[in-house]
């Protein structure tokens, strides 16, 4: 195996090539991506240099592996970490002068933790999307309506988190009921449909909550109006002058898990992340019968098997509740005389 020549002040020839597999890897994929592929790369680089391990071989590997044990991450973060490492290794195998990839099939990948999937029931999603006016322990929240709706927006469109806070006013088709969703994930492009209960609500956040003046192309979720912005916002497009105050773009930090935890557990009695209203989308269009392919569609899944794994785990869920469910009330009847 080549061993990592290291010098003063200068990069390992690892991280050189790691460098130049990120800027080919630019051309696929998306900003926020690229961030976490040089995260994960960069503390299997950091942990070669430290330990000063020049031999880049299986047991590099299995060392760094014990190390991110040790670091307390969770069985399917470190899996993430090691697919990623093994990506990056072929990719040195075929356009360097890697002879073999250490990160093969005799390093084994640990078993991702069990998770199980939460969704709203079919009635928790009608409390949802019924609670226009907030519950008394939400009523001095001012940011109510714009989180209200962007809870709305997920639910009922399946868009991703990054997706709901970039909608344009100019990307709503109110009269075809559909949403066009700029630079989504993988930093596509695509149409999502939108049925006339979710466009409603966007009509009134907009007679209610938002300048007259606002431009069309200025997201539908603003912060609130500031006396001024940073160079930045300028520079990136993401500020808008109303008047004399400043409105600027928000971003899925804003409408954190907690906070969205918050409000689904006082409107429906569940706490759920964003993310996971995804997951509730997928059950509801389900039980209303619409096929794999339609799912996909709505939920912007690259690929049908991504679809048909996610909905396999839903229901065996589902049914695993609805066994105990019927066990339990089994459990209740009274013995036969």
């Amino acid at each position: 195996m080549p061993e990592q020549k290291k010098t003063h002040g200068r990069p390992t020839r690892l991280e050189t090539w790691m460098n130049e597999y990120l800027i080919e890897c630019k051309i696929k994929h998306s900003p926020l991506t690229i961030k976490g592929y040089s995260q994960r790369l960069n503390n299997f680089a950091t942990f070669m240099r430290d330990n000063k391990i020049t031999k880049l071989d299986r047991e590099a590997i299995l060392l760094w592996q014990a190390h991110l044990h040790n670091s307390g991450l969770k069985n399917s973060t470190i899996r993430q970490y090691l697919i990623e490492v093994k990506a990056f290794l072929s990719w040195c195998v075929d356009e360097r002068d890697l002879p073999s990839n250490p990160c093969d099939k005799r390093v084994k990948y640990p078993k991702p933790d069990k998770v199980l999937k939460r969704f709203l029931t079919v009635e928790q999603t009608q409390k949802m999307l019924a609670a226009q006016n907030p519950p008394e322990s939400l009523k001095n929240d001012m940011e109510y309506a714009k989180t209200w709706l962007f809870l709305c927006l997920i639910l009922t469109t399946g868009a991703r988190i990054t997706s709901a806070c970039k909608i344009r006013l100019c990307d709503v088709n109110f009269e075809n009921g559909i949403i066009y969703l700029d630079k989504a994930k993988g930093d596509k492009s695509e149409w999502i449909s939108a049925d006339d209960y979710v466009l409603k609500l966007i009509k009134d956040y907009i007679d209610l909550n938002r300048p007259k003046d606002m431009p069309v192309d200025a997201p539908l979720l603003l912060r609130e109006p500031l006396p001024k912005v940073g160079k930045r916002l300028h520079a990136k497009g993401e500020a808008w002058l109303v008047g004399k105050k400043y409105y600027a773009a928000m971003n899925g930090n804003y409408f954190s898990k907690e906070r969205c935890k918050i409000y689904t557990k006082e409107i429906c009695g569940i706490a759920l992340s964003a993310h996971e209203l995804r997951h509730s989308l997928a059950m509801v269009m389900t039980a209303l019968k619409l096929t794999p392919q339609e799912i996909q569609q709505q939920l912007c899944h690259e690929s049908l098997m991504t679809t048909l794994k996610y909905l396999h785990e839903l229901q065996s869920q589902t049914v695993k509740k609805e066994t105990q469910g019927a066990w339990h009330k089994i459990r209740e009847l009274p013995a036969s005389q």
